[in-house]
């Protein structure tokens, strides 16, 4: 390998046990090149677990390669299992302002006994067991300016309460106006989830962060309704990114039709959305929907294990209230967990029937944009 003095952003593919050889060559790395802005180390397989082998191989590297580049904005180790050591190195890095890595699940914070940590860090992607560990990590500044936070959690997942003390936590610890971006998200997929719903009191302390951008917590279920919709549009005008739930809320929702519209039209800027709503109750009329303003910024509509009857009457609506739409999605993966409510054969019937929504929505919409040609021309 032959690297220039230079190079400022480097992304190393490593195997899946790194040799002794691979060591070395990263060690060498940090008297090589003092200008690197952005690191990357990946693994070429990933692995379900990290072995316990894993911190003490990565760590070193990090040790004596990481902390000499004063330089550093991006760090990217999503392999690596970070330990006390390690991240004192990491913490103390001037010019960090973004790091996605794991954390060992038995880290003790207490030990990073520093002056300041992570000065210019904005950006937070961490894999853990819990959220709980994000919060003690957490803790051991005063603030932080995040405007971006994600945690992974492996299997089994944090459950309600957890989450929303989490929630309530992060509420002295973040800087209000800055956080743009909040996920928290799970590794094992749909398994990976507490029997107990969330709901709306789950994330309102979230609304102390009022810049919102993006919210993602999935796999979990969920229990809302149209006036819990209404509300997260109230609170987050400026949403783009809205994923609620990830392979369905299993038990019909509460949330219907008409629902959508307040969401819609008050989240201006949304281009994606994922959760469930019952289709089968029509609480609208056609004359409402002619009426009702578009949202003209939606691309993806992904509405998980929900419930229909009238193919034609929910594409009537959807074209109403979105009219550049190009991903549509239900009943696929996004709604395994309702195959826990409904048997097979009527799984496979709602995700026909969506597909034949899918269809005509593209027709009603495409009317709808002749219509407003003509109606501007005229």
């Amino acid at each position: 390998m032959f690297l220039g003095p230079r190079i400022t952003d480097l992304t190393i593919l490593l195997p899946l046990s790194p040799t002794i050889a691979d060591q070395s060559l990263l060690i060498s790395l940090s008297a090589m090149m003092q200008d690197i802005t952005h690191f990357s180390v990946r693994r070429k397989a990933r692995r379900a677990k990290i072995s316990e082998e894993d911190p003490a191989r990565t760590n070193h590297i990090l040790k004596d390669v990481i902390s000499s580049w004063n330089r550093l904005a991006i760090l990217e180790i999503p392999d690596t299992l970070l330990t006390a050591p390690s991240l004192t190195h990491i913490a103390q890095l001037p010019g960090l302002r973004a790091i996605y890595a794991r954390l060992s699940p038995d880290i003790k914070f207490s030990s990073l006994k520093l002056p300041t940590v992570f000065p210019a860090l904005r950006r937070l992607g961490l894999t853990c067991n819990s959220v709980l560990t994000v919060q003690a990590l957490l803790m051991i500044s005063p603030l932080w300016v995040l405007q971006y936070l994600k945690v992974k959690v492996s299997s089994p997942g944090d459950d309600a309460q957890t989450i929303k003390s989490f929630f309530t936590f992060l509420q002295t610890q973040l800087s209000n106006p800055d956080l743009r971006s909040m996920i928290v998200c799970h590794s094992e997929g749909s398994g990976a989830y507490s029997s107990r719903p969330l709901n709306l009191s789950t994330i309102a302390p979230l609304f102390s962060f009022p810049n919102i951008g993006l919210l993602r917590i999935s796999p979990h279920t969920f229990d809302m309704n149209n006036d819990d919709l209404r509300t997260i549009a109230q609170n987050w005008p400026d949403l783009i990114s809205l994923h609620l739930g990830g392979y369905g809320w299993g038990l019909p929702s509460k949330i219907t039709l008409s629902g959508l519209v307040p969401l819609l039209n008050t989240c201006s800027k949304l281009l994606y959305l994922s959760l469930a709503i019952d289709a089968t109750i029509v609480d609208t009329s056609l004359d409402e929907i002619t009426f009702t303003r578009s949202n003209i910024h939606l691309k993806a509509l992904c509405l998980q294990d929900s419930r229909l009857e009238d193919p034609q009457m929910a594409a009537a609506f959807l074209s109403g209230i979105m009219t550049n739409a190009t991903s549509f999605s239900a009943w696929d993966v996004s709604g395994s967990r309702g195959l826990e409510h409904v048997s097979q054969a009527e799984a496979m019937l709602f995700e026909r029937l969506w597909k034949e929504t899918e269809l005509a929505l593209k027709l009603f919409t495409q009317v709808r944009k002749q219509e407003r040609l003509l109606t501007k021309i005229s």
